[in-house]
This record gives structure tokens, sequence and C-alpha cells, in this order.
């Protein structure tokens, strides 16, 4: 653009010496600062991954998340499905063994009552 230090400087608020530490990489510059002398040379601030030719970046990143999220996602919903599984099958081993203590108490049950039936409390002899 061909402008001097003290010509930068007007344009962006500050002096011909700051112009120079910024130059010389020994003054930091807050984001302001940096739009401001973009602004004043006439360029364009862009924050981000580096721009290449065949699409940009981000679209590319955009797409491998999308890809990587399907992923997750179906091995998320395959996950799912195998901890239904092993519910169900640890439902039915408990379910089979309640009923089979069930038997158990039933026919432990059945036992001690026809015990009791045939020599009731108290009229045993003795």
């Amino acid at each position: 653009m061909g402008l001097t230090q003290r010509q930068l400087g007007e344009r962006v608020g500050m002096d011909a010496p700051a112009i120079s530490r910024i130059e010389r990489g020994h003054r930091g510059l807050t984001y302001e600062q940096v739009s401001r002398l973009a602004s004043a040379l006439d360029l364009e601030i862009y924050i981000g991954p580096p721009r290449s030719p065949g699409g940009t970046t981000a679209r590319r990143a955009a797409s491998e998340l999308s890809e990587v999220f399907a992923e997750a996602s179906n091995e998320l919903g395959r996950l799912q499905d195998k901890a239904r599984d092993i519910a169900k099958r640890y439902q039915d081993e408990a379910v089979s063994e309640l009923q089979s203590d069930a038997e158990d108490i039933r026919a432990e049950t059945e036992k001690r009552l026809g015990a009791l039936l045939r020599d009731p409390p108290g009229t045993r002899n003795g």
C-alpha cells in the first residue's frame, strides 16, 4: 500500500514507534488492534484452519465429523441392542431361578403340611 509507519499509525490510532515494534514482533496485539490494522491495510481477517483448494477445510472437517458421528451412532445402536439382549437373558435366567425356588418352597411347604396333617402337634404320644 505504500504507507509509512506514521501514516498507518494515524489510521489505527497508534504512534510510529508502536507500529515499528509490531513490525519487529516486539509487541503483542489485541484482536481489536489486529482488526483495525487489517481494515487500514484493506485486508480480510480469517481465523480458522488453513484454506485449501477443492473444498474448504471446514466443509471437509464437517463431512469427516459427520461420518464419525454416524459410525458412533451405529455402534451405540449395536451396543444398546447387545445390552437389551444381555438384560433379557439375565431376566429370563432370574425368572427361571425364581420359579425353581418357588417350586422348591412349595414342595417343602406341602411336605411340612402333609407331615403336620398326619401327625398334628399335641397328638403325639410321648
